[in-house]
């Protein structure tokens, strides 16, 4: 279950919006229908943009999490089509246990300071500061927005961002070849001219999870899935 955690988190923030627009996705299995709600939205005033999503478990999933709820905000400056983060926070939430993740960047001390709480039926339990060992202005959500909504620009490779501290920051896509792709684009019912990306998960013992996500020409995700999640099986997020 908690591998389906992270594909729904991952989900969450792989969606081209633009200023002021929000989109839908439910995330489902085969063998258990729907297993999840994702909503987000961007909002831009000026220069600045502040994202939102959240996800939120349904049927078995809700049962096994004790309805356990996502919430990621990212919150900088966007500039040529490029947003620079200044701050991000990561929340999960269920009915027993609160966990927070908030990081403050300093583009010019080149610093990224991490406070985590930890609370328990309502109780704060735990709280610390420490800085990252690494330096970016881009955090899982603003990476993934640049990427997805310049689909054209997409290259394979590692990127970095905050929020990605079991790989030391870094996060990788891999663009398949033609007919690799073809393949993808009919599993997941995608346009012709949609590109297939893959987005890499770090796993335990240096293993990585995959997800296979369809970008549209004009910068949205049309559809989704990650294969071999326990209990569930396949996981496929569309849109609503």
């Amino acid at each position: 279950m908690k591998k389906f955690i992270a594909f729904l988190f991952l989900l969450v923030i792989a969606s081209k919006l633009s200023a002021d627009e929000g989109w839908k996705y439910w995330v489902s299995s085969p063998l258990f229908g729907t297993l999840g709600k994702v909503t987000m939205q961007e909002d831009r005033e000026g220069q600045n943009y502040h994202i939102t999503a959240i996800a939120e478990t349904r049927g078995i999933a809700a049962t096994l999490t004790r309805h356990r709820k996502y919430r990621v905000e990212s919150e900088g400056v966007y500039r040529k089509g490029r947003r620079s983060s200044r701050h991000y926070r990561y929340e999960v939430t269920d009915r027993k246990k609160k966990k927070v993740d908030e990081y403050r960047i300093d583009p010019k001390a080149k610093k990224v300071m991490k406070i985590s709480r930890r609370w328990k039926k309502g109780v704060l339990k735990e709280e610390k500061a420490q800085p990252l060992d690494y330096f970016t202005d881009r955090d899982l959500a603003s990476l993934f927005y640049d990427l997805v909504t310049v689909p054209e620009a997409i290259r394979s490779g590692e990127y970095l961002a905050v929020g990605a501290e079991k790989s030391h920051g870094r996060v990788r896509f891999l663009l398949p070849d033609p007919k690799r792709a073809g393949k993808e684009r009919r599993k997941l019912q995608a346009g012709p001219r949609s590109r297939i990306l893959y987005i890499l998960v770090p796993k335990k013992k240096g293993k990585t999870r995959k997800i296979v996500a369809a970008v549209s020409p004009e910068g949205k995700l049309e559809s989704a899935y990650t294969v071999a999640v326990p209990v569930v099986g396949v996981l496929y997020m569309k849109p609503r």
